[in-house]
């Protein structure tokens, strides 16, 4: 039943994110009038679609993604000799404006950032629960002797300062505390120790503390979209770091994502909605990296056909694109592979 609960929330994070982003772009260009020849959720092979008006609806094997094949972006070699001889031109994404083509491009993102943003603004609508949580323990303490771990959730209290003052009030007893671990609620035996200085009871136990209170509707909004900006800034440091430091063992693929779903899963609904917000904004984020294949780097060659006043060769384009698409594809690939060998070994 587990099971089936996670994979139906991977299967929901991933319709909304990837619809989400692609629907951006799709409505963009419909509303300039752009055609959108296929829209996809997944990556090929294919593995059935519907044609609706001049639209292809797929549904593909690989479902880590999705895409929009928007006329005149990503040609093939007989679409782009067709287009170097100025044919063909109408409802082509090369016929719009500098700003148009931007817009289309980047709307996949906007949409990202007002899905986190609207998953952050329903966290402070409902509040957050509070809790008491290990974060760890000290060698040869009670605490560690007693069996308990990281990431324990202690039952029955909401302040870590009325645990605290349980343990300081029972030096030398036998008490016993109710955890939840990984779903399953345990019961632990601890002796806290007589600190002679203090003369309290002591657990040698690192606690922290969860929750928070729910907001009215506006100061959700507002809330949420300051939190969305300032996790935005949190990533852009992070990734800062990563690079400088030469440190990519905090970065995750879809394995490492589709394991935080089960965890959100056990804290509840504002946590998985708290998720779904991070992973949006870091889509926001990644998408905008003046990378080819990405979202950024088609605005970087956007950019450059307005400066030097005439569009770049598309079959010189395309073939970058579709470089740094095996490239990123690659690195996903090669993500994943150290996330399943870290749960393997």
């Amino acid at each position: 039943m587990d099971f089936f609960i996670v994979f139906l929330l991977i299967v929901v994070f991933l319709a909304i994110l990837i619809l989400g982003h692609e629907g951006g772009h799709f409505l963009a260009a419909r509303l300039f009038g752009v055609d959108v020849e296929e829209f996809g959720f997944g990556f090929p092979p294919r593995l059935f679609s519907k044609k609706i008006g001049k639209t292809i609806y797929s549904f593909n094997f690989f479902p880590f993604g999705g895409f929009v094949k928007i006329k005149g972006v990503d040609v093939s070699k007989e679409e782009a000799d067709k287009i170097q001889k100025n044919d063909d031109l109408k409802n082509d994404f090369r016929s719009q404006s500098t700003l148009k083509k931007i817009i289309i491009i980047l709307s996949g993102v906007i949409v990202n950032f007002i899905i986190g943003w609207l998953a952050f603004s329903v966290v402070f609508m409902v509040g957050i629960p509070k809790a008491v949580y290990v974060r760890g323990t000290l060698p040869e303490s009670p605490a560690f002797l007693a069996g308990f771990q990281s990431g324990d959730k202690i039952l029955g209290f909401e302040k870590m300062e009325d645990f605290i003052k349980l343990i300081e009030d029972s030096p030398q007893k036998n008490i016993e505390i109710e955890i939840k671990r990984e779903g399953k609620v345990l019961f632990i035996e601890a002796v806290p120790r007589l600190d002679d200085n203090l003369n309290k009871g002591v657990l040698g136990i690192e606690l922290f503390e969860t929750g928070m209170e729910k907001s009215g509707l506006v100061n959700s909004f507002k809330n949420g979209f300051e939190q969305s900006v300032n996790i935005m800034k949190l990533i852009a440091l992070s990734l800062a770091s990563i690079i400088r430091e030469g440190d990519f063992s905090s970065v995750v693929g879809p394995v490492g994502v589709f394991q935080a779903i089960g965890s959100a899963k056990e804290l509840g609904i504002p946590y998985i909605f708290q998720l779904l917000g991070l992973i949006s904004l870091n889509l926001v984020f990644i998408n905008i990296l003046p990378l080819p294949a990405l979202d950024g780097g088609r605005v970087i060659f956007i950019i450059i056909e307005k400066i030097i006043r005439r569009p770049i060769n598309y079959k010189i384009e395309s073939a970058i694109h579709s470089f740094f698409f095996l490239v990123l594809l690659f690195l996903l690939i090669a993500v994943t592979i150290k996330d399943v060998s870290r749960l393997i070994f």
